[in-house]
């Protein structure tokens, strides 16, 4: 059960971040518009930095970085690949100065183009981030709040979700998996989860939906947790049976889309089904950080 339209559907999607304090997520009153997404990452004693790219593609970098050499030249690079094996520099802010205490506090606008950059490498890996300032180097990698569970308990789904290894890999069992082409949870457009439609999977969904009037599919309140420990939930508003394609990304703030296969293998059609947020609260660390035992699927 390859989701449909995962190649068709690459709107660039993730990006960099690396050492700072707490960079607050950007809200309809920022001056640069709706933040689509927000990376930071921390070290400890150093401080936090924190890349945002708007919805106008737009980026914004916030720096809050301490513990530097005093009164020094100081560069800010972003680069493929995680900090233990950066492959290749993406963009790079030069000509920066640390102050006299040590702290290099700036928020600087990234352009379109360098955003586009950004984006189209961390859609298919990871990113990391090199401050650099005289003979002093750090880097960090980003880090953005991404789905980790699904549970529906009236339907006794409950399943860790994860990035899939590749966007054209055949999904994995025992798990759920994220179209990375979509929005996550919280943020300004729908999210798209997936799985297969077997035993301990995404099987009742698709039990459900054969049923008159879509059996206990309608209404059914689903909850999504993500790794910043929340949890969103989200109740079903509609099914979608022998769907050949997936419905076109919008900015419909709070939209959930789950795909499961209809069968027989290898044939086409989906069955998709909608539901839309109704709340969002805080959750423990064990509730939103489940161990995946993804295997392949026989």
């Amino acid at each position: 059960m390859i989701p449909f339209a995962t190649r068709r559907f690459l709107p660039l999607l993730a990006a960099a971040a690396l050492l700072l304090a707490v960079v607050p997520a950007a809200s309809a009153a920022d001056p640069m518009g709706t933040a689509r997404r927000t990376w930071t990452a921390t070290y400890p004693t150093n401080g936090t930095i924190g890349l945002v790219s708007y919805m106008s593609g737009m980026g914004l970098l916030r720096l809050d970085a301490r513990n530097l050499p005093a009164n020094r030249t100081a560069t800010v690079a972003v680069y493929a690949g995680s900090c233990t094996s950066l492959r290749g520099l993406i963009t790079a802010v030069e000509r920066l100065r640390t102050a006299a205490d040590d702290s290099l506090k700036r928020e600087i606008r990234v352009s379109t183009y360098r955003m586009s950059k950004v984006w189209s490498i961390a859609y298919s890996g990871p990113i990391g981030m090199r401050v650099t300032a005289s003979s002093t180097t750090r880097c960090a990698n980003l880090i953005a709040p991404t789905a980790t569970r699904i549970v529906i308990s009236s339907l006794g789904i409950d399943l860790p979700v994860i990035r899939p290894p590749s966007t054209s890999s055949y999904p994995l069992c025992n798990v759920a998996e994220y179209l990375q082409a979509r929005y996550q949870p919280g943020e300004p457009g729908g999210a798209f989860i997936y799985a297969h439609a077997r035993v301990g999977m995404f099987l009742p969904l698709l039990t459900e939906s054969k049923k008159a009037s879509y059996g206990r599919l309608p209404g059914a309140l689903v909850r999504v947790y993500t790794s910043d420990s929340k949890v969103y939930t989200y109740r079903v508003v509609e099914v979608l049976r022998h769907q050949l394609t997936v419905p076109r990304s919008t900015t419909t703030v709070g939209r959930l889309w789950l795909q499961t296969s209809e069968g027989p293998a290898g044939t086409r059609p989906k069955l998709l089904v909608v539901a839309s947020q109704v709340s969002v609260e805080a959750a423990s660390y064990a509730a939103s950080h489940p161990t995946p035992r993804p295997v392949r699927c026989g």
